[in-house]
């Protein structure tokens, strides 16, 4: 879970119905000690880090689960944050796109007709500040790591099986 990916993710075969798969992890999020909570609407559950210890880089795990036809359950994972937060950061990325589009679109064409042309500096300020927000995006996912491991680890316990997250 070291790599530039933004949300990790993983998708398993489980030889279990994914009915008995959610009783499962029901009654290991009643067990206090394990350090998660949750969710659940059948066939999706979310887990999440208790608030005891739950901060602002805490990671949710989003849990589908559909019937395959063999018998077994397609698990499907993916790690994130809170979902206000990730679109805070997606928003983010977005608004500094579309500025630097059309303040460059402005720029050149005052550029092309001879004109002062001194906004251009503004593209390179904005395109600074995507990256910064992009390193603290990958900061706050290392902050939020050994959370992840809980939440994975929690899976893991719950259904007694490996998962390999890609």
């Amino acid at each position: 879970m070291t790599s530039f990916r933004m949300r990790p993710r993983f998708r398993t075969t489980l030889n279990q119905q994914p009915e008995e798969i959610e009783q499962k992890l029901k009654a290991h999020m009643a067990d206090p000690d394990t350090g998660c909570t949750g969710q659940n609407v059948r066939g999706h559950i979310i887990l999440k880090i208790v608030p005891e210890e739950h901060h602002f880089w805490s990671p949710q795990l989003d849990l589908t689960f559909e019937k395959n036809e063999d018998g077994g359950t397609l698990v499907r994972g993916l790690y994130g944050p809170n979902p206000t937060l990730w679109l805070a950061f997606a928003y983010s990325y977005a608004a500094i796109s579309i500025l630097v589009l059309f303040i460059g679109m402005y720029g050149l064409a005052k550029l092309n007709l001879g004109q002062d042309a001194g906004i251009l500096w503004v593209p390179t300020v904005l395109i600074v500040l995507g990256i910064i927000i992009y390193i603290s995006s990958q900061i706050g996912q290392k902050i939020g790591a050994e959370q992840t491991f809980t939440l994975h680890h929690f899976l893991e316990d719950a259904v007694g099986e490996r998962i390999h997250i890609h």
